[in-house]
């Protein structure tokens, strides 16, 4: 300044000291996080003024529906006017999904193909099995392995099974919705044995009820010619067995358990037995005769197809002796009496007889004795 009188000057001076120091900023760490996450950015800074870019606020969640990697920026703006930024990295891993899976149904012991799953924004998939039993692991990763299929019970095991699909980045796993599907395992149908059984032609055989562990059994027969279809399903009512020949009609016959269930028909064990139908014996008829008092009737040979044959008498008088009253086998040879006054008859009546139990038409015959 000057002074006006003496023109002089004297001087002072103000000194203005300016802050240009910025503020801390920290925008936390980089966030990997699953579709439909809520989300929070919680950026720290010594200002207390703090924005972010894309219109996010500190500490207020949002929802992270965008699948991709968006870079958030926080700016911290001190009071003075200078800013800081700092940059956080947000990751949404994409919703994974799983196409569905058709049912399955198999018999027991079966081998059950590669099961292998597809879907969308996947990088697994887990699944968890509820029945072990049929064979299957109770959980796994991946794909699932070929198996062979297991049910030693008498009824169809069904096992649900779960598929959920993961979305893995890092360590962080985002899991989808879960598709459902069964694997049906059948059982081993099973007949209960069957005896064989031995009939006589014209004989009626004994009605064949066949059970087990099945929901049908189909069977066939070797040899119709016993009287029998050549095939059929379910029980084998009687019938009357047939053998024309002079040895035994044998029939082989062969069940096989079904086990029906939701659309897949399982096949058992066949349960085999025979029927056997034996030959009527047969016996060719014998002459009658005509013979006098005391001669010798010789032995009467049977022409038959049996090795027994079994015969008896009757006589037309008391007053006529000496003749074989019953026996097995041929007739021997006898001297029969005649006391009456007339002619006398013996009546023969000889009946084959099988080592089977069969007995055939028997063959009747008289020897006549004329009076002494």
């Amino acid at each position: 300044a000057t002074n006006p009188v003496n023109g002089c000057t004297a001087t002072d001076a103000v000194v203005v000291t300016v802050n240009t120091t910025a503020p801390t900023i920290n925008a936390g760490l980089d966030q990997t996080v699953c579709q439909g996450s809520n989300i929070t950015l919680a950026a720290t800074s010594n200002a207390a003024n703090i924005t972010w870019n894309n219109g996010a606020q500190n500490n207020v969640p949002f929802i992270g529906n965008t699948p991709g990697i968006v870079n958030y920026t926080a700016t911290a703006t001190g009071t003075n006017g200078c800013q800081a930024s700092d940059v956080m990295v947000l990751t949404v891993l994409a919703t994974p999904t799983v196409n569905g899976v058709s049912n399955m149904v198999y018999c027991n012991g079966e081998i059950s193909p590669l099961i292998s799953f597809t879907g969308s924004n996947t990088t697994s998939f887990s699944w968890t099995n509820s029945t072990p039993s049929i064979g299957l692991a109770a959980s796994g990763v991946g794909n699932i392995a070929s198996f062979i299929t297991m049910n030693n019970t008498i009824l169809p095991i069904q096992a649900t099974i779960v598929v959920t699909p993961i979305n893995t980045l890092s360590t962080t796993s985002c899991a989808g919705v879960p598709t459902t599907f069964t694997i049906i395992v059948n059982p081993t149908p099973i007949v209960n044995p069957i005896p064989n059984q031995s009939i006589c032609a014209g004989e009626t055989t004994t009605p064949i009820i066949v059970n087990g562990f099945g929901t049908s059994y189909n069977w066939i027969n070797s040899n119709s010619s016993i009287g029998l279809p050549a095939s059929g399903n379910g029980n084998i009512p009687s019938f009357v067995g047939i053998n024309t020949s002079s040895t035994s009609n044998v029939a082989s016959i062969s069940v096989t358990p079904l086990f029906t269930n939701a659309g897949l028909t399982c096949v058992g064990m066949q349960e085999d037995f025979t029927i056997t139908v034996h030959p009527t014996p047969q016996i060719a008829p014998t002459p009658d005769q005509i013979v006098c008092c005391q001669s010798t009737v010789p032995t009467t040979v049977f022409s038959t197809n049996v090795s027994s044959v079994y015969w008896s008498t009757s006589s037309s008088s008391p007053l006529l002796s000496g003749y074989p009253s019953s026996g097995t086998g041929n007739i021997p040879s006898f001297t029969p009496i005649n006391n009456s006054l007339t002619t006398e008859h013996i009546n023969f009546y000889a009946t084959p007889t099988s080592q089977f139990g069969c007995i055939g038409m028997p063959d009747t015959f008289t020897v006549s004795v004329l009076p002494c």
